[in-house]
């Protein structure tokens, strides 16, 4: 019988000398993750994944599976030999596609089949999003159910006619052998099948709607729904497994209203209260197997730790809770401890497991912590954690508090201060001792739109919470994507390894959080130059992404010499924002902040292309519902735009004063509060606390369109009112004003702004 197996010596000369060569480039700290080994230690098999910039891919490149990656010359093989192909979508810190590699793909006898009867593919999903969309689609009208590992049998065409997730290897061979069996006697009825279920997942991913009128009740109505969603025992919205689900968090911070700030802030206190939070290192893992949040799934997802950054990081301000702030803190600091390469770049993911067991590093028996405490330190830990000697979990303890920290300090008749300050000085101790496990495999690759949500998150908080070194970090990670990130025509790649950028292109939410970055960046440094590059780079995404028939956008670029499955566009919102409805978001942003009639037009196709779904099912596009309260509202917080951009305000405070500051665009006014023409709406500045706001003394201007002086504020202008005694903040100030040139006069505009 011929041996199918991919052994080094079965390839040429030339391409066994380029394989050791790439084997070299890797690093001395480069271990082959396979059980087949010889007797020097080096890998047995060898397959095309070796040439690959994916920790994942490189995860299976000595598989004996003569994997392929996603390309034209595999879905010319596959034609060629007129084989069916076995596509196979996973991650690298995904532990089912860990176990199902083990017990199957480096089983000889299973990887002898697939190689002698079908061209196998490999896919990283986190690469490759709308690949992985198009075939979990396909994977969820098969079975009714999708996860990962995800197992595909497709055409050389590239339509799916069978699929599934993960198989044991019992059910795996008697799946390759039916498959089999099938094409080679009824090949044309797969076919036919396969054609059905690409047009079936066509229509759906490019089902078009009627525009619908958004009207604001949509708003009250979503709002409904997620408070009759939320566990009012243990938070969150859902039953196990529970996941953080940030999109609605971002949603009803935006809202900050008092029918459902309830439900919000009991949610975030139990996840910064549970084992889903980790207590030691900081930082979120992805969900809870329980309601209780106390048993994670232990991977920590970069995404996960942006989004939640922001999230406690505005909590923290809404609500004026320091323990909040810690939490936000403490999640980004883990990320820049943890998740971030020499250049600067952020990592991807950390894996579940460690030694072979998961969630073996994350947590600790009562031996372990007996060797590393004193024992004062230990007792009192134990009041706040709970520990015991038969553990929460698989005979070990995952940290987890019963209660918030500024509860448990009153019971200790303590300071949260001083209650944080203990904590933290054993929590670092731990960390120390943690640190010298062996670590959870970390997915290096950086991905650019995970690395632009964390820029973002960072130049935000930086801000928010007075942390200058979170600025720094986000540009140098910021420098590095747009010298590494970009190809030779300019356009941005999805992601890079150990520095070496993919030849993957990036798909449209690397562009709309890049976009989002810049923004953030030019609110923050006030460096113009960030706006345009947030400008140039809509127009790219314009150009690559926009459909001009229908609105809104696709989620990716065609390749050429891959078959032509649909060209998706994303509007549900998941474990993140959707692609498009972080696109609508930013443009909502950079119309505010330009006036930009192009900009403007995009956004309000790409609403009227969305609004049949959003009207249908507004849970599922919140993002889309906040991108619009942006643009018809504008932001709430403490810097806002308005007038076309014209006219930026933000709040501080200034020892016993607050500060309004108003910066005017060059050419451009605002009347005074003493406005001298009635038609004209000079500044108001409102407060419910009845603040004592102190104008400067205003300019005398004549204007071509006007025969009177007229009374107006030009350049930068500070307003100051002061603190009254026991003023609680966050403050809400309502400011109308009205911009003019010497030609014009814009509509009134009226903004939120906040005091934190």
């Amino acid at each position: 019988m011929k041996d199918f197996l991919p052994y080094l010596s079965s390839y040429s000369a030339e391409t066994q000398k380029a394989m050791q060569i790439r084997i070299a480039s890797l690093g001395t700290d480069y271990k082959p993750r396979t059980e087949h080994l010889n007797k020097e230690g080096s890998a047995v098999f060898f397959n095309d994944l070796i040439f690959e910039e994916s920790p994942y891919l490189l995860q299976h490149a000595h598989n004996p599976v003569n994997w392929m990656a996603w390309s034209p010359q595999a879905f010319a093989l596959a034609k060629k030999q007129n084989k069916p192909i076995f596509l196979s979508i996973g991650y690298a810190t995904c532990h089912w596609c860990h176990v199902m590699e083990h017990e199957s793909f480096e089983n000889k006898e299973i990887a002898q089949f697939i190689n002698q009867h079908f061209i196998a593919i490999k896919v990283d999903r986190e690469r490759r999003t709308a690949i992985d969309a198009y075939y979990m689609t396909g994977v969820q009208m098969m079975t009714g159910h999708g996860g990962w590992p995800m197992s595909n049998f497709i055409t050389p065409e590239g339509k799916p006619f069978f699929g599934g997730t993960y198989y044991n290897p019992s059910q795996f061979t008697t799946l390759l052998k039916r498959v089999d069996e099938v094409w080679k006697s009824q090949e044309a009825d797969l076919r036919k099948q396969a054609v059905q279920m690409d047009s079936a997942i066509t229509k759906y991913l490019s089902k078009s709607e009627k525009t619908r009128e958004i009207n604001d009740e949509i708003y009250t109505k979503v709002n409904t729904q997620l408070t009759s969603m939320h566990d009012e025992l243990q938070g969150g919205f859902s039953s196990a497994p529970k996941f953080p689900q940030e999109p609605w968090l971002l949603y009803l911070l935006a809202q900050d209203k008092t029918e459902t700030n309830p439900a919000l802030t009991f949610t975030l206190d139990e996840m910064q209260q549970g084992g889903i939070y980790d207590q030691i290192g900081g930082g979120f893992h992805r969900y809870s197997v329980d309601n209780q949040w106390l048993v994670p799934h232990f991977e920590k997802m970069l995404y996960n730790q942006s989004q939640l950054g922001e999230v406690y990081t505005r909590a923290a301000l809404q609500f004026n809770n320091p323990s909040y702030q810690r939490t936000a803190q403490a999640t980004f600091d883990y990320v820049l401890n943890e998740m971030v390469s020499k250049d600067g770049v952020f990592y991807s993911a950390g894996d579940a497991d460690s030694q072979g067991q998961e969630g073996l590093f994350f947590t600790w028996t009562i031996d372990e912590l007996h060797q590393n405490l004193t024992t004062n330190e230990f007792d009192w830990l134990q009041k706040i954690y709970h520990f015991n000697k038969n553990g929460n979990f698989e005979h070990r303890n995952i940290f987890e508090l019963e209660e918030p920290l500024q509860q448990i300090a009153i019971k200790q008749k303590t300071s949260y201060t001083a209650l944080v300050e203990r904590l933290d000085a054993i929590n670092a101790k731990l960390y120390a001792v943690r640190k010298k496990r062996i670590h959870p495999l970390i997915d290096n690759k950086a991905i650019t739109s995970w690395n632009a949500q964390m820029i973002y998150s960072l130049v935000l908080s930086s801000h928010l919470l007075k942390q200058p070194h979170y600025l720094r970090a986000a540009i140098k990670s910021m420098d590095f994507i747009l010298a590494n990130h970009r190809n030779d025509k300019g356009h941005l790649v999805r992601n890079s390894l150990n520095g070496k950028a993919s030849n993957i292109n990036a798909e449209l939410e690397d562009y709309a959080w890049m976009i989002t970055a810049a923004i953030e960046l030019y609110d923050v440094t006030s460096n113009d130059k960030w706006l345009k590059y947030a400008k140039e780079l809509t127009q790219q995404t314009a150009e690559l992404f926009e459909d001009k028939d229908k609105g809104g956008f696709f989620d990716n670029i065609p390749e050429k010499g891959i078959p032509n499955t649909t060209r998706i566009k994303k509007s549900e919102d998941g474990a993140t924002v959707s692609s498009n409805g972080q696109m609508l978001i930013a443009l909502a942003r950079l119309v505010r902040r330009t006036g930009n009639l192009t900009i403007d037009e995009l956004f309000t196709n790409a609403l009227a292309a969305f609004s049949h779904k959003i009207m249908t099912q507004p849970v599922s596009h919140t993002s889309m519902l906040r991108a619009k309260d942006i643009y018809d509202n504008g932001e709430k917080g403490d810097t806002v735009y308005t007038a076309n951009g014209k006219v930026k305000i933000n709040s501080s405070k200034q020892g016993d004063s607050l500060i309004v500051n108003f910066t005017i665009a060059k050419g451009w006014h605002i009347n005074s509060n003493q406005a001298t023409i009635k038609s004209l709406i000079p500044l108001r500045i409102f407060s419910t606390t009845n603040l004592n706001f102190d104008y400067p003394q205003a300019k005398t201007t004549r204007l071509d369109f006007s025969q009177e002086d007229l009374s107006t504020f030009e350049d930068t202008v500070k307003v100051k009112a002061p603190i009254p005694d026991g003023m609680k903040f966050p403050q809400k100030l309502n400011i109308k004003l009205q911009a003019c040139s010497d030609k014009i006069c814009l509509a009134p505009s009226n903004i939120t702004l906040c005091i934190y």
